[in-house]
């Protein structure tokens, strides 16, 4: 017996674990600058994620952008710096894998302020990292041999190639909303880019999309501190495709490395115009399909015939999906001094702790990162809060089932925050969702094939009556009277009319 091997690889996810690494910086206040009366806050935000595997440990990459606001006697002013990080974290010998992939959960900052101009900046990143090991089964094929008869299914498996990278540059000149107080000094910039579409143009990836773009600024008007305003963009980017082909699906991700802005005068000679540049990294990973034959069972009508059968689980075609939602936390409050009498202006950024896959839905398990700028009770200067206000959130996601995998991307668009002095701070924010989900499907194979003794040849009649159960099918009750399925259908006018195989006799004749 001639047996035909092949080799049936497989990604797995094997390893998850969460790790924090440190990003620290100063800011230096420029000349044209006020000095610092009072440091309010310090933002970060971190791009440019990398991990790669050098030794025995696994080096993360990056860069953090801090934003630091503070008061000064002419009013709200902030600085930004920038810092690169690299920093190598062991790996023990059950987190080895092939590959790794990192994912910001969250940025916690603190500032040590030196001077009146001078403030040294720290970020702690919690990183989520998750490891793919490569699992090679060998499969029989195929069998070659007299009186052997082999069922087989062609089945797709996906392999995810490696990842390509591309970049652009957003640029535009916005106006702010007629009612929005002039601007006096822009304080904070921020953006999210939001993948719509990623397709093919002329050889290229074409990669669509928008950019919520969200400013604060101290405004001229005395009654109105800090003013936000939000703006969207469109993006669109052509990426090289490398070594992709136009039958992979494209799974995008789009980061700001920074949200440049000036501001300009209008034709009354108010500072209400802003000229934005946003460079954008991006990320696109392509999964192709495989074709395989996999062996699922064999007999011989001459010999006993062993296999070795062994449970797989391959990864279909994935499927993007997209979602929104709206959730809400409540953040406890820490012993102020003074309670928050009025919240003057809200940042919230959404952190994923855990997924829970359903039956078509998906249950989002996390927390609302929060910072605030408030007013405490019988006080008139600004203060400083951050919190996290955990959330639950179960959105439906079509044809998902409980074996699959997923990666999900959240995004705030709106949120807000109110003041209970019994309970805290409530925390509500509209999120957007994209995400990839990916379909298993689990088979049984042939790993094995080994001929045993061959059949008596009086160990068979002629003619025997079979009484089929309600699983048989016409290929498991050949192979119990050890004839091709062919004889079985020619001998037997009900199967050749598609009558159902169930309690009724049947008469296989040899």
């Amino acid at each position: 017996m001639e047996i035909t091997m092949q080799d049936i690889n497989l990604e797995q996810e094997e390893v998850h674990w969460v790790t924090t690494v440190t990003a620290e910086g100063e800011a230096v206040l420029t000349d044209d600058m006020p000095s610092a009366s009072h440091y309010l806050l310090c933002q970060a935000r971190v791009s440019g994620i990398r991990a790669e595997k050098t030794g025995t440990g696994l080096t993360i990459t990056g860069t953090a952008a801090f934003t630091v606001l503070y008061d000064s006697e002419e009013g709200l002013a902030s600085q930004q710096a920038r810092c690169g990080f690299t920093h190598t974290i062991p790996v023990e010998p059950e987190e080895e894998a092939e590959r790794y992939a990192c994912q910001v959960a969250s940025v916690q900052t603190s500032m040590t302020p030196v001077d009146d101009r001078h403030v040294n900046l720290q970020a702690e990143i919690e990183l989520q990292i998750v490891g793919y090991t490569m699992q090679n089964i060998p499969c029989v094929a195929a069998l070659d041999d007299e009186g052997c008869f082999t069922q087989s299914e062609a089945i797709r498996t996906v392999d995810a190639a490696e990842a390509i990278s591309g970049s652009v540059t957003i640029r535009e000149d916005v106006e702010l909303p007629a009612g929005l107080p002039s601007i006096a000094r822009v304080l904070t910039s921020d953006a999210d880019i939001l993948i719509d579409e990623v397709g093919w143009a002329e050889g290229q990836i074409l990669v669509k999309g928008n950019a919520h773009v969200w400013i604060t600024y101290a405004s001229t008007t005395p009654a109105i501190a800090i003013q936000r305003v939000e703006f969207t963009l469109p993006m669109e980017a052509m990426v090289a495709p490398e070594a992709y082909t136009e039958e992979m699906l494209l799974y995008a991700t789009a980061t700001p490395a920074d949200v440049q802005v000036r501001c300009f005068e209008d034709a009354s000679g108010a500072l209400r115009v802003l000229a934005l540049q946003i460079p954008v990294n991006i990320e696109i990973t392509g999964y192709g399909q495989r074709q395989a034959t996999l062996l699922e069972d064999a007999y011989s009508i001459y010999n006993d015939l062993r296999l070795g059968l062994e449970s797989v689980v391959l990864q279909a075609r994935p499927y993007l999906f997209s979602a929104q939602t709206v959730v809400s936390g409540t953040g406890e409050l820490p012993d102020l001094e003074s309670p928050p009498a009025r919240i003057v202006e809200t940042w919230v950024y959404p952190i994923l702790d855990a997924v829970e896959i359903g039956e078509n839905q998906m249950t989002l398990q996390g927390r609302l990162q929060t910072w605030l700028l408030y007013v405490p009770l019988g006080g008139d200067r600004l203060e400083p809060l951050q919190l996290e206000a955990p959330f639950t959130s179960t959105i439906p996601v079509e044809n998902l089932t409980p074996e699959d995998r997923v990666r999900v991307i959240l995004y705030s668009t709106q949120a807000t925050a109110m003041i209970s002095m019994q309970d805290g701070i409530h925390v509500r924010a509209q999120l957007e969702i994209r995400g990839i989900a990916f379909p298993t499907i689990e088979r049984e194979v042939v790993t094995q094939a080994e001929e045993g003794e061959p059949y008596a040849k009086t160990s068979m009649a002629p003619i025997m009556l079979v009484i089929p159960q309600a699983e048989d099918t016409p290929w498991t009750l050949a192979k119990r009277c050890r004839i091709p399925v062919d004889q079985l259908m020619a001998c037997n006018d009900s199967l050749q009319a598609g009558k159902p195989i169930g309690d009724e006799c049947m008469i296989i004749m040899r």
